[in-house]
């Protein structure tokens, strides 16, 4: 998908025939969750966003349906309803808060090693206001157990520097990049 678009459709394509054989198959449904989630995210129409992240919801319902301890049911969710509430205004994602806090730690209950969990969690401490029960302590320690379980993952790293700039703390965002 991420070297063409015309991959976001092949790919939906794909899973759609995997549930036509299998409609409890995971991976389809986690698939078409997330490949929502990014097409929503690619869109530049209000309407057209919403409506991918609501079929997004949709997909992650059913896959929590399917199983209720797969972690990227819950993850999904979470992503997906953000995504709405973000689109609402400030208003909306502060309604929609404790659901999205309590979706992605549900995901984390289940399985407290994936690093895209902990970085979402992570991003929901360090953007709430306080009063909301934004926790900037919080949202650092999670960016750095992201970073200690995949290395790899950049986008924690970006994250943290951005946080350590935001404190004047320029010596640590520099060994953070």
């Amino acid at each position: 998908r991420h070297l063409a678009d015309s991959n976001f459709i092949k790919s939906r394509e794909i899973w759609t025939e995997v549930l036509k054989a299998n409609p409890h198959n995971e991976e389809a449904l986690r698939g078409l969750a997330e490949l929502n989630y990014d097409l929503g995210d690619k869109a530049t129409d209000r309407s057209e966003k919403i409506s991918y992240f609501e079929k997004g919801i949709t997909w992650a319902e059913t896959l929590i349906k399917v199983n209720e301890k797969n972690p990227w049911g819950h993850f999904w969710y979470a992503a997906n309803y953000g995504a709405i509430c973000r689109i609402h205004g400030v208003l909306k994602s502060l309604t929609g808060l404790k659901k999205i806090k309590a979706e992605f730690q549900r995901a984390l209950e289940l399985d407290s090693l994936i690093p895209d969990v902990i970085y979402a969690l992570a991003l929901v401490f360090l953007e709430a206001p306080r009063f909301a029960g934004g926790n900037t302590e919080k949202g650092v320690s999670y960016l750095k157990r992201a970073i200690e379980i995949d290395h790899k993952f950049t986008l924690p790293y970006l994250d943290l520097a951005k946080h350590y700039i935001k404190a004047k703390k320029i010596r640590a965002s520099k060994r953070t990049a």
